[in-house]
């Protein structure tokens, strides 16, 4: 419906009037409607591509970064997640995922 309401009225607000007209659920935001209308543009779908989304590639916890994080803690075990993961510009679940995974310093 967004996207056939987009396509006849070139327009993201026409789309969100007639979803607010036609559905008693709250309307989505302009940014769903945006995301909407380019995903079916790209893939003529707007479902998720549920494969794609299974496959992703992790590359965060390389053994470079890993080795990383173990130097920095060899220096000074005390450095919070957090100042390590802005040092290395990684997120700081990466470096507490890395911590307790792949340095094993955290029991579970």
């Amino acid at each position: 419906m967004i996207v056939d309401c987009y396509t006849r009225g070139k327009s993201i607000e026409s789309a969100r009037k007639a979803w607010s007209s036609g559905t008693k659920t709250s309307d989505p935001t302009r940014h769903t409607h945006e995301n909407l209308v380019k995903q079916f543009g790209t893939t003529g779908s707007v479902h998720d591509d549920k494969e794609s989304m299974n496959t992703k590639e992790r590359n965060v916890r390389t053994p470079e970064i890993i080795a990383s994080v173990r130097g920095i803690l060899d220096e000074d075990f005390t450095r919070s997640n957090r100042s390590i993961a802005r040092y290395l510009d990684i997120s700081h679940a990466s470096v507490s995922r890395i911590k307790r995974t792949d340095l094993g310093l955290f029991h579970t």
